[in-house]
């Protein structure tokens, strides 16, 4: 009887240890951002894009604990998100401040909206948006660990959205971040990002 109760006990502790390396594998992800976040492009079609890859990838592998997109709204410019985190704003009571700090992975996608909607972009407008995008990183060093994603802007045909997104990139390999360029083909995309997490 005493050997039976030694089995069952060891067991159990065997079985726990599994459940609690299943639950600590599960998986945050953030999306912040502008409409392509919610996988619209600018001319107004659904695509899937880098977050829903990666989501579905999480979801796949059975390892999704929570998906976040209530900081992902059409026209959420790169000013918008930075307010919203000098606010530490809460929705559905949780502020997004505690909602980055949990999260495993963040992507930010930002400008796609705003820069498109100005007929004229100077070189100014992009020190300006950068300069808050850097503010936006910086926030969110302090307050995650998480593995993030930025997302460059559409640059199709536009030298100055092209220099944006440059220099983006470069803001994002001096802070460890993963610097997505926008393209049509994120399948592509994610399979070779995701050879590097």
């Amino acid at each position: 009887m005493k050997k039976l109760l030694i089995i069952f006990i060891i067991a159990s502790l065997i079985s726990l240890l599994i459940y609690k390396a299943t639950i600590n594998n599960q998986k945050n992800l953030v999306v912040l951002g502008d409409s392509y976040c919610e996988g619209i492009t600018m001319y107004g079609g659904k695509i899937k894009n880098f977050n829903n890859l990666l989501k579905d990838y999480f979801k796949n592998k059975d390892i999704l604990k929570n998906y976040n997109d209530n900081y992902c709204k059409k026209n959420t410019s790169i000013s918008d998100l930075k307010l919203l985190l000098d606010k530490n704003k809460t929705i559905n009571k949780k502020s997004i401040l505690n909602i980055i700090n949990q999260a495993d992975y963040i992507t930010i996608s930002l400008g796609n909206d705003e820069l498109k909607r100005l007929s004229y972009i100077t070189r100014n407008d992009i020190n300006s948006k950068l300069n808050e995008y850097k503010e936006i990183l910086n926030i969110i060093i302090k307050n995650s660990k998480a593995i993030v994603f930025v997302i460059g802007v559409d640059d199709s045909n536009n030298n100055i959205l092209k220099e944006f997104n440059k220099r983006l990139n470069k803001l994002c390999q001096n802070k460890s971040y993963f610097f997505i360029q926008f393209n049509d083909n994120n399948r592509y995309i994610f399979d070779t990002i995701l050879k590097n997490i």
